[in-house]
Order: structure tokens, then sequence, then C-alpha cells
């Protein structure tokens, strides 16, 4: 057979492989679409990316989260390809998926050729190759997205850490030509593995580390280890470095050690599969059926992690293979790997207590603590890798390299030919039940396209081109991340918990009032607010759960009973005019308050009733919360007690500049020697001071006018002072601003 020919069948038998790979991870474009909720989110994205531009997408989202451009808080090395795709013209979920398989491709050539660098045959290493692709650690967290693809793209990544080694060895006058591109691929490497996925890129990093630690050359030239060093260093450090230039100061809050402990890797999930996620241990009796009410952290934890078929080929391998450094380097990584993927803690079959929550696990329920709590409480990058579990994909890759180098390095034919044998008996027990598999995925395509026509074509017909949209109340609106730019609308919700948290930070305070999730009794009054500041220009009512919704279509329209209420109360206001459709209601002002003038005199209105931020500063409800020294409180009233002093402080609020006017609500009968003052940085600054005149009161409202804040203060304070013959009980202290300018 001439070489022409065989190199015709290693492609075909190559495409044939992948094409596999594809059907496991659920990943045939056009047919197929791998997860819904997490192809929602990106395509909503790679929507917004698309918006303007005509030739190449950009990299922020003008449309959601605003008003500040959205950078994609990780996955952008999906989102982007992905919008490249839909403005070629493909549709979101075909666009989605064949960028998942455009990876998933990249990943069996790169287990391809790190099996041959390993000395692997041809036919065998396509068996690798089909081994990793096939993995439960990858297509168990297609619901992840970015994430699954991060792991499956870990021999991609590894492979151009050996090729950076590897310029150690064989010392030639071409160095420094063999040094550049293998430079530029490392790199390229680093800044694709950390717009891909935060947990990955932390895996690679300690990964690739750990490879260069153990196979440089010691005796090579001085300038060649330099190099090295300098371009792995270079490489990480341009990566995060570009990372945090895009997504700006995050500061994400860290999760305590307990929720590290809870999603720590049960050593029994490593051992025994999970009933109903791999066909043939099922068929065998080999799973074990797990509960959610029963574990600590989620079903990840115990779905995704079973490794005993290819910890027995790495165990062969490790064994049978020829001494290398190689080996060494990979035995140590699954050794680090799998030590922080227990966490905290050691488990075994660790079940979790009623009343004990599931992502909070104390340390007297696991069987002994592994020292690694100190790591991931002090080291920057693992104290945000808070499902510890997800160390088992490092674990599960080394494992698989190890078998890997028992097919291409055994020292005997009868243990090559072993190595391969149980190469492929991890293929035939990594498969999951294809029919169900197939299934799941088909109605993901044809759920994504329902959503499509369905809720977003709803939205489209019930608001206006390049209208200004706010869904409430908010939460984590994944769907809203879609349907937003497909609607061709802008909105201030977004979807994803960190995005929100960015998002969040520039909203208008009319905005920022609303509570993540819930309505107050003043939800209405907001709501009419928000419209009469022209903030946005309709507020959708939402009556199914806009992140539930993006993972399960067709959803309940289980918030309609919920928006009743508000729905009524926005109709009696008489200001506004309200749409009902399947999904949601959309709330706009009527005509007849458009005018600058009609819309000040209500807003006025509003805000001296409910002291609405930000043209109000106040302190009310004082059952609930007071700041005082010498009063006490009674039925809601804040009451003098015959004692000088300090009646009211507080309540340490932001205030831009202005002019306002102090309004003192409740029952005032002597005023003798009691004046109010205020005051900010803690009482350094004073703004005003003034007497409490009883001649300004109006019935119940004593109001002092022309109260001036030089300039926007963060801890604004207002206080009232008292003497020992002052008698009063107050209700409220609300400090409005006057300037014709504030009230629109």
């Amino acid at each position: 057979m001439n070489s022409g020919t065989g190199n015709y069948r290693i492609v075909f038998a190559f495409v044939v492989t992948v094409a596999m790979v594809l059907l496991v991870n659920g990943a045939l474009p056009f047919f197929m679409t791998p997860t819904l909720g997490q192809a929602v989110w990106t395509t909503g994205f790679s929507a917004a990316f698309i918006e303007g531009s005509t030739l190449l997408p950009g990299i922020y989202a003008n449309s959601i989260g605003i008003p500040e451009p959205a950078p994609i808080a990780f996955g952008l090395s999906g989102a982007w390809p992905t919008a490249v795709l839909m403005n070629a013209g493909f549709d979101p979920w075909d666009a989605y998926t064949l960028m998942v398989a455009a990876y998933l491709s990249l990943a069996s050539f790169a287990a391809y050729r790190l099996a041959i660098r390993f000395k692997v045959g041809r036919m065998r290493a396509l068996l690798g190759v089909l081994a990793w692709g096939t993995m439960p650690i990858i297509w168990r967290h297609s619901g992840y997205s970015m994430l699954s693809l991060g792991i499956a793209l870990l021999p991609a990544y590894l492979l151009s850490a050996l090729a950076l080694a590897a310029l150690c060895r064989n010392q030639t006058e071409g160095f420094y030509r063999r040094l550049v591109p293998t430079s530029l691929l490392y790199i390229a490497t680093c800044v694709l593995s950390v717009f891909m996925d935060g947990y990955t890129f932390v895996m690679f990093a300690a990964g690739a580390s750990g490879l260069l630690a153990c196979l440089l050359d010691l005796k090579a030239p001085r300038r060649t280890l330099i190099s090295v060093l300098a371009v792995h260093s270079l490489g990480l450090g341009a990566a995060y470095g570009l990372y945090s230039a895009y997504i700006g100061s995050g500061g994400w809050p860290v999760s305590p050690i307990g929720f590290f402990r809870a999603f720590g890797v049960d050593v029994s999930f490593l051992l025994r599969p999970t009933e109903g996620v791999l066909w043939l241990a099922d068929r065998i009796g080999f799973s074990v059926t797990r509960r959610g009410v029963d574990y600590f952290g989620d079903a990840s934890v115990w779905t995704s992690t079973f490794l005993m078929p290819v910890l027995i080929a790495a165990a062969t391998g490790l064994l049978t293979s020829r001494r290398s450094r190689e080996k060494t380097a990979f035995a140590l990584c699954f050794v680090f790997s799998i030590y922080l993927a227990l966490g905290p803690s050691l488990k075994f079959d660790s079940t979790r207590p009623e009343g004990v929550s599931a992502g909070n696990m104390p340390a007297e329920h696991a069987v002994a603590a592994t020292g690694s709590a100190l790591l991931y409480e002090k080291v920057p990058g693992l104290n945000n890798m808070r499902a510890t579990y997800r160390w088992t994909a490092l674990s599960v890759f080394s494992l698989w390299t190890l078998a890997v180098l028992g097919m291409g390095q055994s020292r005997r034919r009868w243990s090559t030919a072993l190595a391969t044998t149980l190469m492929a008996i991890v293929v035939v027990f990594n498969l999951p039940n294809l029919r169900t598999q197939i299934a799941t995925a088909s109605a993901n395509h044809a759920a994504f396209r329902a959503l499509e026509s369905e809720f977003v074509g709803a939205l489209r017909e019930a608001t206006v081109q390049g209208d200004v949209v706010a869904f409430l109340p908010h939460t984590n609106d994944v769907l809203v991340n879609y349907a937003v730019p497909r609607a061709d609308l802008r909105s201030f919700n977004i979807g994803g918990d960190k995005n929100m948290s960015l998002a969040r930070r520039s909203w208008p305070e009319s905005m920022q009032q609303f509570r993540n999730g819930t309505s107050d009794p003043y939800f209405s009054v907001k709501v009419v607010t928000l419209l009469l500041d022209r903030v946005v220009d309709a507020i959708v009512l939402p009556y199914v759960d806009l992140l539930w919704a993006a993972h399960k279509w067709p959803y309940p329209a289980d918030l309609r009973s919920g928006i009743a209420g508000i729905e009524e109360e926005l109709l009696e206001s008489g200001v506004v005019q309200l749409d009902r459709g399947a999904y949601f209601s959309v709330v706009r002002m009527l005509e007849q308050y458009d005018s600058p003038e009609d819309r000040r005199a209500l807003k006025l209105a509003l805000v001296e009733a409910l002291c609405l931020p930000p043209l109000c500063i106040g302190s009310q409800d004082y059952d609930r919360r007071v700041y005082t020294r010498v009063g006490r409180v009674q039925d809601g009233l804040l009451l003098t007690t015959g004692k000088a002093g300090v009646l009211h402080f507080g309540p340490y609020a932001r205030a831009e500049s202005g002019i306002y006017d102090i309004l003192l609500e409740g029952v005032l009968d002597d005023t003798t020697g009691a004046y109010v003052d205020v005051v900010s940085r803690q009482g350094r600054e004073t703004h005003a001071k003034a007497l409490l005149d009883l001649g300004q009161r109006e019935e119940s409202v004593l109001r002092l006018s022309g109260i001036r804040v030089g300039s926007p203060v963060t801890d604004l304070e207002v206080r009232v002072f008292v003497s020992d013959a002052s008698k009063m009980a107050l209700r409220s202290i609300k400090m409005i601003r006057q300037q014709a300018s504030d009230i629109r």
C-alpha cells in the first residue's frame, strides 16, 4: 500500500473518529445542540457583538447590561467565533453547535498529535482520541459550555507546553528560528485558554508549569532555559493581563471554605459511576443510585467524575512503559490535581444530614482534613475555584496520557496489546446511552428554534425597535441575553451572576432601587418612577422565569399570578398603559404624561409621598432601623424622652449636589432648643444648620427650605438635636432635592 492511500485512510478514520466524538457530545451541526441554557446565554452575547458591525464582530455587548458596554464574564473564545458564524448567516443554534464542533475537532487533532508524539501508531492514536473525546468529564459538562470545551482542549494546551519544553533538546543553529513559532503558538494558547474558561486556564497554568519543571534540560545553554521560561511567563502573564483589562475590576467574593469542602470530589464517585449516566455500567449493574438530597455539592460532582477504567489503563501504562521524564511528569500531575480535586476534606461516601446546606459542608461530616484549606483560602486563582471537584479534569487528562504512553512506549509487544485493549475498554465505559443523548441534543436544537419564534417573536411584536427596556423584577436573566439583541432592543438586564454584578454598578439609582428577584410594597410606584424619569421606554413584567426558561423551553408561565397584583396596581395609577401577552406584559406611560411639566408634577408627588431615591434621602419605618442616642421607638414613631442630645442621626446616604428641602413629619408639640444640621464625612463637613421653628410647620410637616449640598457626598447625615424641654414624635425625616433640573 502506498503512503498516499495510507494517508487517505487515516484522514477518513480521523473524520469518523471526530464524528463519533461529536455524536457523544451532542454536537452534530444542524441536527443537535449540546445544551440549551448556556447556548442561549452565549449566543445572546454573540448577537450583541455583531450589532452595528459590518465585518468582524466586537468584543463588548452594547445592548445588554447597559449603560456601560458589557464584557462576557467567561467564554469570549467561544462567543466571538459564534458571532462570526452568525454574522455569516448561520442561525444561532447552528452557529453555537458549529463552534463547539470546531473546538472538539481541534481537541481531537491535538490528542492525536500528542499520541503520535509518544510513538503511538496512527490507528491506535485514533483509539486514544476517541477515548479522550468521549470522557464523561467532557460531555457531562456540556451544560457549562466553555468549561466543557476548556477540558476537551487540555491536550492542545499542554501539547504547546511540551513543544516549548522540547526546545531545550537537540540544540541546533536554528534554535531561534524554532523559538519564534513555538513561542507564538504558546502565547496564543494561553490567551485562548484564559478567555475560554477560568478553571481550565488555572489547570493549564499549573500543568504547564509542572511539565516544564520536569522536562526542561538543565544542561541546555543558559540562553535556552531563560528563553523558554520567559516565553512561559510572558504567555501566562499576557493572558491574565488581557483578561483583566477586558473584564475590568471584578472583585468577585471568595466563598467560605465550607463551599470548597462541599464541592470536593468524594472518593466513592471516582470508583463507581452514578446510575443513569454510563450505558455499560448501567447494563452490568455496576452503577450506583445517588440523589441530590443525600450528598453535598450538586449533580455534576457525582455524575462526571468516574475515572476507574482510565485509572486502570493508566496504571498499566505506568508499569509497562519505558522510563521517561514525561511519564514522571504526568504521574506527578495526576497526584497534584487529584489532591486538589478532593478539596479541603477527604470524603468517602459522605452523606449530607437533613437540614445541612448542600453548598456549605461542615468539617465534621468528612472523613479527615486534606490540608488544602490554606491553599484554597490564600492562593490567588485557587481561591476562586469554588467547584474543587473540577480538578478531576486535569487528573483524567493525566491518566489518559499515561495510558497513551502505555500504547506507545511499552517494553513488550504483549503490553502494547494490553494497553490498546484497555484503551478500547475505556471507550466503551465512557459511552452514555446514545439514544437518550441524541434525543436530548436534538430536543435542545428544536427548543432553541421554538424559543426564537415564540418568545423573541412575541417580544418583537410587543416593543418598538431600539426601545430601552427593563425586565422587572430582575434576577439572573439569562433569557434576556438572547431575547434583547435578537429583538433589536436595549436593556439594563443581563444574564450571568458576574455580568449582573458588573452591570449593576453603573445602573442609575432609579434602576438600582429594585431588589433582585423580589418586589416590595413600593414596586409599582418605582416602576412608574422609572418610566417618568425616561430611564426606560418600556418595562416588561415576565410571566416565565427568565433564568430557567432559557434552560427548558417551553416553560410554564408560573409567575403570572404573582404579577397580576402588580399589574392591577399599575392600571389603578391611571398613568400607564399595559399590554398583556402569553409570556409577559409590557408597561408604558400614557401619552398625556409626555410633557415635562406633567411628569415633573407627578414625579414630585411620588417623591414626597414615598421618598424615592435618588431625589429623596430619608429615614422612616423606625420599627426596623433607627439611629438615635436619646430617643425611643414606639409604634413606628421616634419619641423624645426628656433627655438632651441627638434624637436622630444618619442615614449616611449618597447624595448629589443641589438645593434640598428637609421635611420632618410627625407630632411636634415643642421644639424648644431643637435644631437640625446636615453633615458628611463623619461630621467633619457641615452643609447646613437650622433651628426647628414651629412657624414653618404645615399641619404635621415641618419644612426647612434652601439646604445646599455643594458637592456629591457618600455619607450624608441629617442630625436632629433636642433639649430636655423638646417634645416630638417623628414619623419620618426626608431630604428632597428641589432643583428644577432634578425632576425631568
